[in-house]
């Protein structure tokens, strides 16, 4: 079941050593991860798992995973665990796979101009801007029909979670927690605030299983 858990280093609790405590969620309930900060994983991987305990504070019989995470965030506010020494935690926004909501660049990355013309066009020659954009262009100056726009409507209905052979997923995401049988990835992505490109192309520790005859995803 969902739940809110504590996770406690014994080790360091039973010598006076700072931080000991993390505070997380688990949307799947897996008793095998017990926690995504940095430090919280060097400890684990220099003292042994042994020393440490996931204690189940709250648990969820339905929730949705942005609710849950909603809860976690709203506890480590009115707690402090951001301020507290005890707590390896060192933000109280949560955010999936390990995300930590608002971070920002220190400084602004300079563009050279050869970066910025590929972006504006600027550098197009006569002929080229003529070719993407003018007579020269194949779909210049053609209207789409009603019966065209009617069949584009149906097929865009028929696209996503509302599609009976819409492909599903099992998403594996960085920290180790699964999410079953997912619907519609973009759409999902975007309600997780995840990278859907990072997601789909299997990238930063994602892993995806694909159910379906669609091409799409692993194994196209």
């Amino acid at each position: 079941m969902p739940n809110i858990y504590l996770t406690i280093n014994h080790y360091n609790k039973a010598n006076g050593i700072a931080p000991y405590l993390y505070s997380g969620s688990d949307q799947n309930d897996n008793a095998e991860y017990i926690g995504s900060s940095k430090y919280l994983k060097e400890d684990i991987q220099k003292l042994g798992k042994e020393n440490f305990e996931k204690v189940i504070l709250f648990q969820f019989a339905n929730i949705s995973n942005k609710d849950l995470r909603k809860i976690e965030s709203n506890m480590q506010v009115i707690d402090g665990h951001k301020k507290d020494a005890r707590y390896y935690n060192k933000t109280d926004k949560a955010g999936p796979a390990c995300g930590v909501k608002g971070m920002k660049h220190g400084k602004k990355f300079e563009r050279s101009q050869v970066w910025i013309n590929s972006r504006t066009g600027s550098n197009w020659s006569d002929e080229q801007k003529e070719r993407r954009c003018g007579s020269g262009n194949p779909m210049f100056g053609k209207t789409i029909t009603d019966k065209t726009k009617d069949i584009w409507k149906s097929k865009k209905r028929s696209i996503g979670a509302n599609n009976p052979n819409a492909l599903h997923w099992d998403v594996t995401i960085p920290t180790g927690e699964i999410y079953k049988d997912v619907v519609g990835l973009r759409s999902w992505c975007n309600d997780h605030n995840l990278s859907y490109s990072q997601v789909y192309g299997q990238r930063k520790g994602y892993k995806l299983i694909k159910y379906g005859q669609g091409k799409g995803g692993p194994g196209k």
